[in-house]
């Protein structure tokens, strides 16, 4: 494959990204469909076999020690009548054997050039979906703890990294899942020790900072109307220090942006930048007495 061929095959990769980032199951639909055709062909390739193997081959008879089992030998001219019929049966044997030489041939033909068809895919351009695969999940970079048992499939390196793909895949998916585990039991153990060890304790500080306050009899309010006032007034104090900051942030943009209008005038720099000053004291005497 050229160079041009390559980077042809990485830019119909990228067109996959879209796909696979929103979980689109069609292109997985159709290479099961292919998949399937190519094992129904198979199929029918192995009846066709099966049926010549049960129903045009003839086997020769085997030969039987008649004298051992006491039997009587045929007469000559029975003999040489069913010696002209085996040799008959003898050539058919070999014509269906012949046959079936030349279908495994071509069976044998076949299955090379989808070999050598599925070498040169793997060697000259990439699958846009393991592309996608090892971007998203590198698997290239994954070792697995034993090696995959392909038995006749050994030979075939497209098989052979498929299944190598998808235990890669299923290990991923194993690690995914612990990690899911483990990062529940943590939910789990924080919502927990918030329900048992946090609240209790909190609520315990607060009856005890309620005890210790002195109300009298007319002004005497429940917890409840006290934890309410306080986040009342510290929501009125937050607002109020917001808009405090606002201002001056403000302020200081209007003060920089006459700076930077009366650069080229030095009369009005010199006053602008006293001026400027004064303002910055004010903000850090205001930020003081907001803390």
């Amino acid at each position: 494959m050229t160079e041009s061929g390559s980077s042809n095959s990485v830019v119909q990769a990228s067109n996959y990204y879209f796909i696979l980032k929103t979980e689109n199951l069609q292109p997985l639909l159709e290479i099961t469909y292919q998949l399937t055709e190519q094992i129904e062909s198979n199929q029918t390739v192995i009846d066709k076999l099966c049926y010549i193997a049960d129903n045009k081959i003839r086997y020769p008879e085997t030969t039987i020690n008649f004298e051992k089992f006491g039997l009587t030998l045929a007469e000559d001219g029975e003999s040489d009548s069913k010696s002209t019929e085996s040799g008959g049966k003898d050539d058919s044997i070999h014509e269906k054997d012949h046959e079936i030489t030349k279908l495994m041939a071509s069976i044998n033909e076949e299955d090379e050039k989808e070999r050598d068809q599925d070498e040169d895919v793997t060697q000259g351009e990439d699958d846009p979906i393991r592309y996608l695969l090892v971007q998203k999940y590198s698997l290239d970079k994954i070792e697995l703890d034993s090696t995959p048992d392909l038995g006749v499939f050994a030979s075939n390196a497209r098989i052979a990294q498929l299944v190598e793909d998808n235990m890669k895949l299923t290990k991923i998916r194993q690690i995914k899942k612990y990690k899911n585990q483990e990062l529940l039991k943590l939910i789990y153990d924080y919502e927990r020790f918030i329900v048992e060890d946090i609240l209790p304790s909190l609520r315990s500080e607060l009856i005890k900072l309620t005890s210790t306050t002195t109300c009298t009899s007319a002004d005497d309010k429940s917890l409840q109307d006290y934890v309410e006032l306080k986040f009342e007034l510290l929501g009125k104090m937050y607002q109020r220090y917001t808009m405090n900051v606002k201002y001056l942030s403000k302020l200081l943009s209007y003060s920089h942006a006459l700076l930077r209008y009366s650069s080229d005038k030095e009369d009005l720099l010199y006053k602008l930048s006293h001026q400027f000053e004064a303002l910055e004291f004010l903000q850090k005497n205001m930020s003081k007495l907001l803390k």
